[in-house]
């Protein structure tokens, strides 16, 4: 009989041409604040809202970090080699252990846009997701206000899904349109 179980392993460390995927530290806590989560601009486009202080950040890298124990938590700090500095985060949410399936969400901090990083890290996570862990089909979904982001996935091979309608998705706007998208194994 098949073995249908996924390998999950939890927040291990990646690395890629320019980049290191590691699990998130307290010490993080300037950086993220002030790479991304206090830019209103990165924001816009997310679940969460503007960060209003460095406490306001320190207190939800503590959270992330109290979740590393499950081994089915994946949220990696995206570290840029060249300056050390984190930059951004992706993070794997919704998975469906019995259709091997799961969503990804990431940003970065926006003195990084346009370098083809955000691609760089999609396409680490993906090749984790699926060849380590046994994960067949890995969803994300973008504002339709933010095209760059869908320009991300398909770079990735993900595929379009769908465009829906009013959705609850911004921390900044309660209904937004978003665009699906699909990587498959299958």
């Amino acid at each position: 009989m098949a073995d249908f179980r996924l390998n999950h392993e939890g927040t291990g460390m990646l690395f890629t041409e320019r980049l290191i995927l590691r699990k998130f530290m307290i010490s993080d806590t300037y950086d993220m604040y002030n790479n991304w989560a206090a830019d209103k601009e990165v924001a816009k486009y997310t679940l969460w809202k503007v960060n209003e202080s460095i406490s306001e950040t320190r207190s939800i890298l503590e959270d992330w970090c109290m979740r590393y124990d499950s081994s089915q938590y994946y949220h990696w700090a995206i570290v840029f080699k060249e300056n050390k500095q984190v930059i951004g985060s992706i993070s794997i949410s919704g998975i469906n252990n019995c259709l091997k399936s799961c969503n990804v969400g990431y940003t970065l901090g926006r003195g990084y846009w346009n370098l083809g990083i955000a691609t760089e890290v999609l396409k680490a996570v993906i090749n984790f997701m699926v060849n380590t862990v046994g994960i067949q089909k890995i969803y994300a979904y973008h504002d339709i206000q933010n095209p760059a982001s869908g320009r991300v996935m398909q770079k990735c091979g993900m595929e379009f899904i769908k465009r829906k309608k009013k959705i609850f998705l911004s921390g900044s706007r309660p209904f937004i349109d978003c665009d699906y998208y699909c990587f498959s194994t299958k």
